[in-house]
């Protein structure tokens, strides 16, 4: 590897870098304005309704999941979705045809 190649790979691997990399990164542009937000952090009772939601599921099934995710992420929202997405991607979660609903290894 060169090093006048690292322009290169900054711009063609950004989509693997962590947010907060990315973040700095598009701070210090002059291309890009960032404004930043502070929001709080999900309670249980919110990442259930998400759950809820999202899978279409009562609240009385997922309540293990719940606690798994809530309690990997303290709720905060961008951990939370980034978990639940890579749960699905790992087919962790995964839908079920023969009963028709979500599932996932307990």
């Amino acid at each position: 590897r060169h090093d006048d190649d690292d322009d290169d790979d900054d711009e063609t691997n950004d989509h693997l870098r962590p947010f907060s990399v990315q973040h700095a990164r598009l701070s210090n542009s002059r291309c890009v304005n960032v404004t930043d937000m502070m929001l709080p952090n999900l309670t249980a009772s919110d990442v259930t309704e998400m759950i809820t939601t999202e899978l279409r599921l009562p609240r009385r099934l997922v309540g293990d999941l719940v606690d798994a995710v809530y309690g990997r992420t303290s709720g905060h929202m961008i951990r939370v979705v980034e978990l639940l997405n890579s749960l699905l991607e790992e087919s962790i979660i995964a839908y079920d045809s023969s009963r028709h609903c979500y599932a996932w290894e307990r």
